[in-house]
């Protein structure tokens, strides 16, 4: 298949380490256009490339987190960034399902995903229009589930947020 292809192609790249970002990213576009895809499927083209490679634990998120942010532009990216943690974790690779919180932080905490973003795709019933047609209802609700203190801790560090300006305004 060619995706498969365009992302062994890209896992072989990065696993040789002399490809700076710059040029990773670009192998990426490089990627999706020769083999016909969307746009939106650099991005899923690059979590599956780190994917084999084993690199999309929170603290590989961490050291490709530039590469990550050169990738993925835009919410609709996000999205498919999130589809793409939603197949790893909730129907490839279930027993690490517990390290989802840990993931989707450290995407947030590089600015790789927004805090809008999270919130509305854990909110949402059903799977994103960029979630993989693969996924299942079990597979949703177990990534959700796990994703849950992670988004609980996004809406209340917003709240205390808002209530400290709060209290800064009122003492002017």
């Amino acid at each position: 298949e060619a995706l498969e292809a365009a992302v062994n192609g890209l896992a072989e790249l990065i696993s040789g380490g002399k490809n700076d970002e710059e040029d990773l990213a670009l192998q990426c576009v490089m990627a999706q256009t020769n083999g016909g895809f969307a746009p939106l499927d650099r991005t899923r083209i690059l979590y599956k490339a780190l994917a084999k490679l084993d690199k999309v634990g929170p603290s590989s998120i961490e050291s490709n987190s530039g590469l990550f942010k050169r990738v993925v532009k835009g919410e609709a990216a996000q999205l498919v960034l999130i589809g793409a943690v939603e197949m790893y974790y909730g129907m490839e690779n279930t027993d690490l399902c517990k390290l989802v919180p840990l993931v989707l932080k450290a995407f947030y905490d590089h600015d790789i995903l927004s805090e809008a973003i999270l919130i509305s795709w854990f909110k949402a019933m059903a799977p994103s229009e960029h979630s993989s047609k693969k996924l299942t209802g079990d597979a949703l609700a177990l990534v959700k589930s796990k994703a849950a203190v992670f988004i609980h801790w996004l809406e209340n560090n917003d709240e205390e947020d808002s209530d400290s300006s709060n209290s800064d305004s009122d003492s002017d």
